[in-house]
């Protein structure tokens, strides 16, 4: 029997040729590239400054806050009789408890005349949305938002000082008639702008938006974003008067 040897490739038997291939050679990077990637990604010589929030003092003319944002505080403790009880309860529900770490906050606006304004942009948690709708609150956009009409009152005895007063609904589409902030408070001033600790602004209920239990009484301190918590709490006499 004749055995015929067939090549490579061929029918049906094949032969697997192996070659013997040299690595490459990796040169090591030069001390001048490593100096240069060094630099390159090495922290800065000195820590930039930290930014100074900007904040707005009262000359008098209330468009100066326009578009300023302000941060709310409860102007009671939690154990401060029903009052602080009632102050702490509507803050926790409006912002599901994130207002003990972050506070809630809202952007102030004027209108041309400078006899009224809006309170719009109301955000809670630092990204949320507010709205007056508890199944919208969270997602509170276009006609869900949650604003605060308000007109200005000069102030018995002051030439300057101006109380700005809630004079309509607080949902923005004016889908809710009977959720309205009529009433509600707060004086515009030297001494309450909200510009450092010591000067908050502060917000009385008198609405139906309310709980009675807030009514004609300092539920809210405000100051301006970056400021920081207030230090000044309003005194028993202002917690009373409307």
């Amino acid at each position: 029997r004749r055995r015929v040897r067939v090549p490579p490739g061929k029918g049906c038997r094949t032969r697997t040729r192996l070659a013997m291939v040299k690595a490459p050679t990796i040169s090591k990077p030069s001390k001048t590239y490593l100096a240069e990637k060094k630099k390159k990604y090495a922290a800065p010589e000195t820590a930039p400054e930290p930014t100074t929030p900007t904040v707005v003092e009262w000359t008098g003319d209330v468009k100066d806050f326009d578009g300023v944002t302000f941060e709310m505080y409860p102007a009671v403790g939690p154990c401060d009789g029903i009052h602080g009880c009632c102050v702490h309860s509507m803050t926790y529900f409006l912002t599901y408890g994130t207002y003990l770490c972050i506070p809630p906050s809202f952007v102030i606006t004027y209108n041309d005349e400078g006899t009224g304004g809006l309170g719009v942009d109301a955000t809670f948690g630092g990204c949320f949305k507010m709205s007056p709708i508890p199944c919208f609150n969270g997602c509170g956009y276009g006609p869900l938002a949650f604003v605060s009409p308000f007109e200005l009152q000069d102030v018995e005895g002051s030439e300057s000082d101006k109380k700005w007063v809630g004079s309509g609904q607080i949902c923005a589409g004016g889908c809710c008639p009977c959720l309205t902030n009529t009433g509600d408070w707060g004086i515009s001033s030297a001494a309450e702008d909200g510009s450092t600790p010591e000067k908050p602004s502060k917000i009385v209920p008198m609405s139906n938006a309310w709980p009675p239990c807030l009514h004609g009484k300092v539920a809210w301190a405000l100051t301006q974003k970056g400021v920081g918590p207030p230090t000044k709490m309003p005194t028993v006499e202002e917690m009373t008067r409307d």
